[in-house]
């Protein structure tokens, strides 16, 4: 206890305003105290994680979340970067991560600095966006120019021997020509009238029969072949 007149340092909490306006976003957030320990995680958040925040409060972070990037390099780690950022009143640019591993789905963080009104940050905010899809579609982008690029390889280099056309059947060529524009396995599921089961033995009997690796590659070889 302090002498008679002398002040006594509270210790610098978050307010309870600022924790009520966080849940009540609609995208999930959970705010991080220095020792990389959840203090907050919001009602979209145990929505998007399955996990109610009794149960993820005062764990460390990168445990929880366990994001990695592109390449599969740990981005949630302890002792990373954005409290020594936040520290010094340096930007911290937003950037995506693959929550959960490999099983998870992929989101965009932004990081809002939360401080004191002396500027000293009590906690880090993170705000998550979900872009499962487009990283997807990234993804698929990425390996359709790679297959195309090979095809116009083998093109420049072998022009004269080309692959005969594979012989599918007209459900086969059915599914072949809905991957080609776009549809996705449900899709094609409630296009055709047939289970997702279903949709994924016939799409890899066509891979089979195409003699290539990825929905991707069967996409271009339809579009190299006339199929679609």
């Amino acid at each position: 206890m302090g002498r008679k007149g002398e002040a006594i340092e509270e210790p610098s909490v978050i307010g309870d305003d600022i924790l009520r306006t966080l849940d009540a976003c609609g995208d999930p957030v959970f705010v991080v105290d220095d020792h990389w320990s959840i203090v907050s995680w919001n009602k979209a958040a145990e929505s998007a994680f399955h996990r109610p925040a009794a149960d993820v409060r005062g764990q460390p972070c990168y445990e929880v979340i366990a994001g990695a990037d592109d390449s599969g390099r740990q981005v949630c780690r302890l002792h990373c970067e954005k409290w020594a950022l936040a520290r010094r009143g340096a930007r911290i640019h937003n950037f995506d991560i693959q929550a959960l591993g490999d099983h998870g789905v992929w989101a965009n963080v932004a990081i809002l600095p939360i401080s004191n009104s002396e500027g000293r940050p009590l906690g880090l905010a993170h705000l998550l966006r979900n872009v499962n899809r487009a990283k997807r579609l990234e993804r698929f982008l990425q390996e359709l120019t790679t297959d195309a690029e090979d095809v116009l390889a083998a093109r420049a280099t072998n022009g004269v021997t080309q692959r005969a056309p594979a012989r599918l059947t007209l459900r086969e060529a059915e599914v072949l020509g809905l991957l080609a524009h776009g549809a996705g396995t449900q899709g094609i599921a409630d296009r055709l009238g047939v289970s997702r089961h279903t949709v994924h033995n016939h799409i890899a009997v066509i891979l089979n029969k195409l003699g290539v690796h990825s929905r991707a590659g069967a996409v271009a070889y339809a579009f190299e072949h006339h199929l679609a």
